[in-house]
């Protein structure tokens, strides 16, 4: 948030966050109201939606010898960062289309590595994954491409 300020004395100090408490939990304000000559205004507050970013947006790993990528072969990872939003940010993972057994090691981490536990020799296995940003009010996604394959030695 930006925008919002008090007086100190000669000092204006800025205020990052409001929040009022509903139980146990803790709420973001987002607007309100104010009287102005026995009228009430809303007020709108500056809030950033969530944004998210992956790096990269397209891996591949592909393995020789035995006839299997398993965990020594996961991918290296795929990193999530989230931007604007308030308060904590949580991350989902899902496929979204594509090969249904390349595996995730998390489908709630912020970096993230894929596997798959058994390749025919030759076949590249190509899979989407959506990474989905959340603040609890906004949300944003992000879509990887994965490959992965495998060659016989000899």
């Amino acid at each position: 948030m930006s925008g919002i300020s008090y007086g100190d004395g000669s000092t204006r100090r800025s205020i990052a966050n409001l929040f009022y408490q509903d139980g146990a939990t803790r709420r973001t304000i987002k607007n309100a109201w104010i009287g102005d000559g026995g009228v009430n205004r809303q007020v709108y507050l500056a809030y950033t939606p969530v944004g998210v970013t992956l790096n990269p947006t397209s891996i591949s790993k592909f393995g020789t010898g035995t006839g299997t990528i398993g965990p020594s072969g996961s991918t290296n990872p795929v990193t999530a960062t989230a931007s604007g939003g308030s308060g904590t940010i949580t991350y989902s993972w899902a496929r979204i289309s594509g090969d249904t057994s390349t595996n995730i090691s998390s489908t709630t981490g912020a970096s993230v590595t894929f596997n798959r536990t058994s390749c025919s020799d030759g076949v590249n296995y190509v899979s989407t994954w959506r990474c989905t940003a959340t603040d609890g009010t906004t949300s944003a996604h992000a879509d990887v491409t994965v490959t992965l394959g495998y060659s016989k030695l000899g």
